[in-house]
């Protein structure tokens, strides 16, 4: 029900809307049939009830998009299952081009394609919405702290334009009007982001003291997920190997479909192939001294 109120949304609120005429032609059978008189009181009481189902039908269309959006979005928060959001961008984005919440709509399009592995596409995207600032802060904020994961994800790693993105992301949450639970909200989510940067310019005690100094307390399974993985890569970056296969299961074992598993499962694999090749090495050291 609620893909097909998304699928066809125009639809839907001409659909309500008819629904609430209907509803007031029956609330209104003495005016229509003559017995009560017509009256410019009851003129404007029927232009207010008129109005009132355009209102109606545009509001319960919008619920109900923003309620299967919510889900598709805890679903991949909580379980870490993007499909449900990847699909319902494929369903939302031709669809709601118009305002703000047509490019928070663009935004989410982008990090779809990002989900399904076009980092290239995801990127191209990003870069083709139109930032200005009747964009609610928020939504800007959003857009540049997704900015500099694309950046540090695309092929060629544009880490000039990553810092960047992560220097205006900063600004807006120092100096433009963000309420308090949606501030801490961002700072957590993009601490993941700060790292990954520090990362990038060897700056690795930093990188991990982010990651490991973030609030565990009501944290969602795909921030874990993402934590995780960043914490493997430091200990890659410092060939602590052990650590990091440990670390690289905990992602394989709990990030159920996100792209990242695989990324996980690719680096476990050459660190189990390094250590058997060290101790092939070690086994054809110990037969040259036995001869």
């Amino acid at each position: 029900m609620q893909k097909w109120v998304v699928k066809h949304y125009r639809l839907t609120i001409g659909l309500l809307f008819l629904l609430g005429i209907a509803l007031i032609a029956l609330l209104n059978l003495e005016l229509f049939f003559g017995t009560e008189a017509f009256t410019g009181g009851t003129a404007v009481r029927l232009i207010l009830e008129v109005l009132l189902a355009i209102f109606l039908a545009w509001a319960v269309t919008y619920l109900v998009r923003s309620v299967y959006l919510n889900q598709c979005i805890r679903k991949m928060n909580d379980a870490c299952d993007p499909d449900p959001f990847i699909e319902a961008m494929d369903l939302m984005f031709p669809r709601f081009t118009n305002g703000n919440f047509g490019k928070l709509t663009a935004i989410n399009h982008a990090e779809a394609l990002h989900l399904k592995g076009d980092s290239a596409g995801a990127l191209a995207a990003h870069r083709a919405i139109a930032v200005d600032q009747k964009m609610p802060a928020l939504y800007r904020a959003v857009y540049y702290n997704n900015l500099t994961a694309f950046l540090l994800a695309d092929e060629n790693k544009d880490l000039s334009g990553a810092l960047a993105a992560r220097a205006e992301f900063e600004r807006i949450l120092a100096e433009e009007k963000l309420n308090e639970q949606a501030k801490r909200s961002m700072i957590s989510i993009s601490a993941i982001n700060r790292s990954a940067l520090l990362l990038e310019q060897g700056a690795t005690e930093e990188a991990e003291a982010i990651l490991m100094n973030m609030d565990l307390t009501g944290m969602p399974l795909l921030t874990q997920v993402t934590r995780m993985m960043g914490l493997a890569e430091v200990s890659r970056k410092r060939g602590e190997d052990e650590r990091a296969a440990y670390q690289l299961k905990f992602v394989i074992e709990k990030g159920n479909k996100m792209p990242v598993v695989k990324e996980a499962e690719t680096y476990l694999k050459e660190i189990e192939e390094k250590r058997l090749s060290a101790a092939d090495n070690t086994a054809d050291e110990e037969e040259g001294e036995d001869e």
